[in-house]
């Protein structure tokens, strides 16, 4: 493999010609003499000298002898590195992984395709390449040498791969009966399907796996935050020891923070660690792993992963056991996204709050219920949670700031004096914030407060229960939102501040303004438009123009051919879809009766391109060796005057058109008549020499 070839060695009989060339070259004219001329009369006393041929120094001999057998040597197809030619004349089938996670060494998949092709190049086998990450479902046809080397220069997908979808490839595959012999350059990673896609290519022929032994395979995942900062795990299957770096960057481009993650040997995950206010979480925009060309290795942050300020008013509980307040467990409910303030009212609007907890408070002030409204209306999220004061404060009348009318007093389950039971959650509607939301099946309701029936109280109702009466409801208010929960925050009259779904519900609600006005209006079917899209190597680009857009459930589902990992939506607030999501598996590949091999090392390499610019350069040498010789590199007076010339034209430019004309004919007619040019062609620049004789004469005989 490390031996040299040629692809056309007959050409290399050139080489015999070297001493004919030697012969032709090593003579040459001699250099010209230069002479003043003087007044005509004098010219006819010059006496001619004889002129005899004078022979070419020996180190411009041997530069023109070597730039043509560079020459010779570049057309015969020298290679280094040629593979041997195939043992076998079965097809060959290339699968390869062209994922993300092989990105970070694409550079030796392309060499791998490049010994194929240069192999293919000797025998007449037919190849056929699957991708399979590709979106591609055409059946699989055979390619050239040539046409493999334009898909070996292809960028890897920002997907995982796709086995289910190149199972069916293969199958499609009519081979008339041969084996084949199938080369897999897999990313070295147990994806979905991968054994069913290994019996698929048993079938087809012999199977050979190959992994990249000096690929860093790594991936970031969702973080874990707090009020001083974020965690990051970081994967590697390999076991290998390891240690990086964990850049954070902010929507302008400034690194925020950076940490060090080790991995020891046996490890597949680690934790960086990286100290941030709540201010500048705020403020990221991507964490990745640096270094690691690679989607996998980037986090994109998008809106919902931002913390909110979340503001208490009074509810007349101070004081009392943390247990029995609906403030505890609203905390406790958002505590990993937000941070927390109680306070009056005119300070909770002032400190910039995006959300406003109301827990069990029946009647508002008029003041206040104005600048609660306005505090929506800005882009506010105003939460309310039901209560003895509230249903009081029904019963009495309609209190202010509701989505929709209560009735008086409450409805309680499971009591000594009423026959029903406790009601579990039906599914959440299609048109509110919670619709992707599974319901839970053991959160049962005790006691809620009723809303009045109506179509409105239908339209905006965002949870319900089994008997269709409401368990939240909320309406938009300008750039806000406005939502009442119809049981109390605390596990009073349910079971639902004890479940998860708790703390998924109330994280929608303080991110509704901060996603945009118009993001919950139609969330089962609006698209997100891709702002920017990122290819295999973690690189963000601008989308095409036929980009499509996806809707939150298809960006919940994660990448796939048609939606790249990226930011989508409105760029003050983008949704991220990254390439790794939470709970997405990243071990490493292990498979029965398939014992990988490393990759071929020393790929080939063409040297005629090396050489062609080699004879270039020497070329170039000659040529200036050759003026040097003839006297020709000297600076002359020609030079001069042509640049003299030039100045003068582009000020005769900016008088006008007459007076140009005037002074270009005085000045050319007293030019030919005062000077006299003959044979004025061994200077420093010939042409230029030649152009001025010509354009003084045109001039004198147009003044004569």
């Amino acid at each position: 493999m490390s031996a040299l070839s040629f692809s056309a060695p007959l050409i290399l009989a050139a080489l015999v010609a070297l001493p004919a060339i030697w012969y032709l070259l090593r003579v040459s004219p001699p250099a010209p003499a230069r002479v003043r001329f003087p007044a005509f009369d004098l010219l006819r006393r010059l006496k001619k000298s004889p002129e005899a041929p004078s022979k070419t120094p020996w180190p411009i001999l041997l530069l023109r002898l070597a730039i043509a057998a560079l020459a010779i040597i570049a057309i015969s197809g020298p290679i280094l590195n040629a593979p041997p030619p195939a043992a076998t004349s079965a097809p060959l089938i290339v699968v390869v992984d062209d994922s993300w996670v092989a990105a970070p060494g694409w550079r030796r998949v392309r060499e791998q395709l490049e010994t194929i092709a240069e192999q293919m190049t000797r025998t007449e086998r037919r190849i056929y390449l699957l991708r399979t990450a590709s979106a591609d479902e055409t059946p699989l046809a055979p390619l050239t040498p040539a046409q493999l080397r334009i898909e070996a220069a292809r960028d890897p997908a920002p997907f995982r791969p796709d086995y289910a979808r190149a199972a069916k490839r293969i199958a499609a595959l009519d081979l008339e009966g041969e084996r084949a012999e199938i080369a897999w350059y897999a990313d070295g990673v147990l994806n979905p399907g991968t054994e069913d896609f290994l019996k698929a290519l048993d079938v087809k022929g012999e199977v050979t796996l190959r992994l990249d032994e000096k690929l860093r395979r790594a991936a970031i995942t969702q973080p874990t935050s707090d009020a001083r900062g974020v965690t990051y795990k970081i994967l590697s299957p390999d076991g290998a020891a390891w240690r990086g770096e964990v850049v954070a960057l902010a929507r302008d481009g400034r690194e925020l923070g950076r940490a060090v993650v080790s991995l020891a040997a046996g490890a597949t995950s680690g934790e960086a660690r990286i100290d941030l206010p709540i201010a500048l979480q705020n403020d990221l925009a991507e964490v990745r792993i640096d270094g690691l060309s690679s989607a996998g290795a980037v986090h994109l942050v998008d809106a919902r992963n931002r913390r909110a300020l979340v503001g208490f008013m009074a509810s007349g509980e101070e004081g009392a056991d943390p247990l029995l307040s609906g403030q505890h467990y609203v905390k406790k409910a958002l505590e990993p996204y937000a941070l927390f303030v109680t306070d009056a009212l005119d300070a909770l609007i002032a400190s910039g709050a995006s959300a406003i907890v109301l827990d069990n408070v029946g009647r508002i002030r008029a003041g206040d219920e104005a600048r609660l409204r306005a505090f929506i209306e800005n882009g506010g999220v105003l939460i309310r949670f039901s209560g003895p004061a509230l249903a009081e404060a029904a019963q009495d009348g309609a209190p202010p700031l509701l989505p929709t009318a209560l009735r008086g007093g409450g409805r309680a389950f499971g009591g000594a004096l009423t026959w029903e039971t406790p009601q579990t959650l039906a599914a959440f509607s299609s048109e509110g914030p919670f619709f992707d939301i599974p319901a839970p099946g053991d959160v049962l309701v005790r006691r809620q407060i009723l809303a009045e029936p109506s179509g409105e109280t239908a339209l905006r109702t965002w949870a319900s229960l089994k008997d269709g009466t409401p368990l939240v409801t909320g309406e938009r208010i300008g750039a806000g939102a406005l939502a009442l929960f119809h049981v109390t925050a605390t596990p009073d009259w349910s079971d639902l501040p004890l479940s998860s779904v708790f703390v998924e519900m109330l994280r929608r609600l303080i991110f509704l303004s901060a996603l945009g006005p118009d993001v919950d209006a139609a969330p089962a079917d609006r698209a997100f438009l891709p702002l920017r899209t990122m290819d295999g190597f973690g690189v963000l680009k601008q989308p095409g123009r036929d980009a499509a857009g996806s809707t939150l459930a298809e960006i919940a589902q994660g990448p796939a051919p048609g939606r790249p990992p990226g930011l989508y939506g409105a760029p003050e607030a983008p949704i991220a879809l990254n390439a790794m999501r939470a709970g997405d598996s990243f071990d490493a590949l292990a498979l029965d009766g398939a014992a990988p091999r490393g990759f071929v090392d020393n790929p080939p390499q063409r040297l005629a391109g090396p050489l062609i610019a080699a004879a270039f350069l020497l070329f170039a040498i000659d040529a200036l060796a050759a003026l040097l010789l003839s006297g020709r590199l000297r600076a002359s007076a020609a030079a001069a005057a042509a640049a003299a010339h030039a100045e003068q034209v582009v000020e005769d430019i900016r008088e006008s058109r007459a007076e140009i004309r005037a002074k270009a004919v005085m000045r050319s007619a007293s030019a030919a008549l005062l000077e006299c040019r003959v044979a004025e062609t061994i200077v420093g620049r010939p042409f230029v020499a030649v152009l001025q004789y010509v354009i003084g004469l045109v001039d004198f005989l147009e003044a004569m």
